[in-house]
């Protein structure tokens, strides 16, 4: 009989030593739940969503590890590698750093304080300049960069080059606020002046074969392409038309306020708007919607309490996973907004030492 207790009472403490370590590991594991799943990520070919880097590219990531723009323990800005479990982290680059693009090996980025295009080697190192360029939106596709950039002073232009920074080409002359590669066309939507209307146009890789679209009547904020339809925000609405300028319709209301930021996966519109209860302490709020449904089906998704007077926040998707940096901290939740954590991998280690 004591020996029956004393089993039963080895077999409970197993079995708590077990549950204490599982515990301990998913505490350990940079707040982030389960390991982000990248099987419906951006394509290998591309360095970044267009998504992501229309919000400015802090983030992005390969099918390994992923590269964000944070602060250090001296509140300094550097850009960290992180494995996808959020268990690791280290510092690649020790630079204010956007446009941020991972792709064959390499992270091309945006230097702020020198307005200067540069890539690193996903390892670390030095890194390399590419060109004398303050790139408004940038995106490595392929074998080449996609900038929008005001390069000459007349205005953004929409200009590519290869990815180690030669024969670079001003691919537009139209004044390009977004851009957006679908089915290896470049779609375009330019916005003149104030006192002129916006529209859309389309074009091949290198340029070729520039048609119009459609006009819309709206100085576009963001826009996407999917399914054979453009997306598009113009003021405080949401529209569609497909991609030959046909079937323009509304979708939904957005809200009195426009929306600080936008996102798009897989038919899912993600926006995010300021409560201004307490005009002096505005607090973000996310929002979800379907664009086949529409306004009906849009609902709140998540509210975090982090209020400010100059409050900044951005939305990025990466694999299954919605991160937030709200003021240079980034938080991380499931797509529909459930499981929020802070985006804390353990570690600072730097792979580069010095700055580019």
């Amino acid at each position: 009989m004591k020996s029956n207790k004393l089993l039963t009472n080895g077999r409970v403490k197993i079995f708590l030593i077990i549950l204490i370590a599982i515990l301990l590991a998913a505490c350990s594991n940079g707040g982030a739940g389960s390991p982000i799943n990248m099987e419906n990520s951006k394509p290998d070919n591309m360095g970044n969503t267009v998504e992501n880097l229309n919000n400015s590219g802090e983030i992005t990531y390969d099918s390994s590890n992923i590269y964000y723009l944070a602060s250090d323990e001296n509140n300094m800005p550097v850009v960290y590698k992180s494995d996808v479990a959020g268990t690791n982290r280290t510092i690649l680059l020790q630079e204010y750093a956007s446009c941020l693009n991972a792709i064959d090996g390499w992270v091309y980025y945006r230097d702020f304080s020198r307005n200067n295009i540069y890539k690193i080697s996903a390892d670390g190192g030095k890194s390399q300049k590419l060109a004398d360029i303050a790139a408004y939106f940038m995106l490595a596709y392929k074998d080449r960069l996609y900038i929008i950039a005001d390069y000459t002073g007349g205005g953004n232009h929409l200009y590519s080059m290869n990815l180690d920074g030669t024969d670079l080409r001003c691919l537009s002359n139209d004044k390009v606020s977004c851009i957006y590669i679908y089915k290896d066309g470049i779609y375009l939507s330019s916005s003149p002046g104030i006192d002129e209307k916006g529209y859309f146009s389309k074009m091949g890789l290198d340029g070729s074969n520039m048609e119009r679209i459609f006009d819309n009547g709206y100085a576009v904020l963001w826009f996407c392409v999917y399914n054979d339809y453009i997306y598009y925000v113009g003021g405080h609405t949401l529209y569609r038309a497909d991609i030959h300028g046909n079937n323009q319709s509304k979708i939904a209301d957005l809200g009195e306020i426009i929306p600080a930021t936008y996102n798009f996966d897989n038919g899912t519109f993600y926006y995010s708007t300021f409560d201004l209860n307490g005009i002096f302490a505005p607090k973000p709020v996310m929002h979800q919607l379907d664009v086949d449904t529409g306004a009906a089906h849009s609902k709140k998704i998540t509210f975090l309490n982090k209020p400010g007077i100059n409050y900044e926040v951005s939305d990025y998707i990466v694999g299954d996973k919605i991160f937030r940096n709200e003021n240079g901290e980034f938080f991380v939740m499931n797509l529909d907004g459930s499981n929020i954590r802070a985006w804390e991998p353990k570690g600072s280690v730097s792979l580069n030492g010095n700055r580019a």
